[in-house]
């Protein structure tokens, strides 16, 4: 996670100035793996997509939104996730594992949110779907970036 200190502007570099990498505890983020979630994101910007926010205004007033992640309790809530899913207006949000499973299940997501910086992660992306969203932070690896764009994945 990138953190902004209030007290600074952001300069060109990434992290801008006044930026530092944390993890979920506040903690710094140093050695190898600050170095290379720092490539990763460097070579996310080169890629020119668009933000997240720009990426979610259609979806900003949707009712009801459904999220998976894949835990083991998903497979008892299948019938409620059909029956949500089938809702007019209807927003299905997964996660990693919960995208494949999902669509064995005959279950297509609208979204999938990938965050992880391991390369391993296009496992879960798997053969990227039409009509699917896939949303992925700029701390992931090249390697995910350049799967769904070989797919030409949305």
């Amino acid at each position: 996670m990138i953190q902004h200190d209030a007290n600074a502007l952001p300069g060109g570099e990434i992290p801008p100035a006044g930026y530092r990498l944390v993890d979920m505890d506040n903690d710094p983020i140093r050695g190898p793996e600050a170095s290379r979630l720092m490539e990763n994101i460097r070579y996310c910007h080169t890629l020119g997509l668009p933000t997240f926010f720009d990426q979610m205004k259609p979806w900003r007033k949707v009712s009801p939104t459904i999220i998976c992640g894949f835990a083991p309790s998903m497979q008892g809530q299948l019938k409620t996730i059909r029956a949500l899913k089938k809702k007019k207006g209807s927003t299905l949000i997964c996660a990693n594992a919960a995208h494949n499973w999902l669509l064995k299940k005959g279950i297509k997501p609208d979204i999938m949110i990938l965050l992880d910086i391991d390369a391993d992660y296009i496992k879960y992306v798997g053969r990227p779907r039409k009509g699917v969203k896939y949303f992925v932070a700029s701390q992931c690896a090249p390697e995910v970036f350049d799967h769904l764009i070989k797919y030409k994945a949305d």
